[in-house]
């Protein structure tokens, strides 16, 4: 079909649908979060950094050569939050 065969009006409802479709949605993604904010639960307050467990030699033997073979970069391990 050429552009001056199709219908414009059928664009138009097409369009139509699809803006009360992504509507739909929309509301239904806000009904979903005030629903979950409703449900009661405890809020967590202490939060303890804990030193990560230090890398099998499989794992320092690996780290090593990744090390050696590239320049400027270094290993600090990270704290891992429980």
């Amino acid at each position: 079909m050429s552009k001056k065969e199709r219908s414009t009006l059928t664009r138009i409802e097409r369009e139509n649908v699809n803006r009360i479709g992504k509507a739909a949605q929309k509301q239904q993604q806000r009904l979903l979060i005030t629903s979950l904010e409703e449900i009661p639960g405890t809020l967590i307050e202490h939060v303890e950094d804990v030193h990560s467990t230090p890398p099998s030699v499989e794992e320092w033997a690996a780290l090593n050569d990744l090390l050696e073979c590239s320049s400027g970069v270094y290993y600090r391990p990270r704290k891992r939050k429980v």
